[in-house]
This record gives C-alpha cells, structure tokens and sequence, in this order.
C-alpha cells in the first residue's frame, strides 16, 4: 500500500528554481506541523544539476484520501519550465 508521497526537482539548463523548492519546503512543513507525518527525507540525487528528492510518509493511521490530497498539493506547485518537477505516490521512502 502506498503511503508516502516523493517529489523530484532538477535544473534541465539553466538555474535551479529555488523559489518552487522553498514552496514545497514550506507545504512540507505545514505537512509535518500537522503531526501525521512519520518521516521526511531531503536529499540531492544529482552530481552536475541541481537536483533534489523529498519524501514524506504517512503514518500509518492515515487515510489513503490524506495521501492523495497532499500529492494534488504538491503536483499544483508549478516550478519553472527549465525544470523537471515529478510527483509520485510511493510505498516509502528511501
């Protein structure tokens, strides 16, 4: 069963949008404060770009509804166009 939400952002030419990683950051955040997180994870996955991976994992009280709510929350974060912005629903995090 799914119960973790991933996002991946990169720079495909030019500079990283960090005002889009700031607005995830900040939605993560407000996430976590909301007490039904039971890990989060940031880190860069990339050697050249910049390029960073977030996971978020319900815990597992929660609702399959919360878990798609969040990932529609994070999939309506529109970073520039040169970036490569995914969100998944995963099993959990790595």
């Amino acid at each position: 069963m799914k119960q973790a939400v991933q996002v991946d952002i990169k720079s495909i030419g030019g500079a990283f949008d960090n005002a889009a990683y700031q607005v995830v950051l900040a939605l993560v955040g407000n996430i976590v404060a909301q007490g039904v997180v039971e890990k989060f994870v940031v880190h860069p996955t990339g050697d050249i770009e910049e390029c960073y991976r977030i996971c978020i994992k319900l815990n597992q009280s929660e609702s399959a509804d919360k878990l798609e709510t969040i990932s529609a929350q994070l999939k309506a974060i529109k970073p520039n166009p040169r970036s490569s912005y995914a969100v998944k629903t995963v099993e959990s995090c790595e």
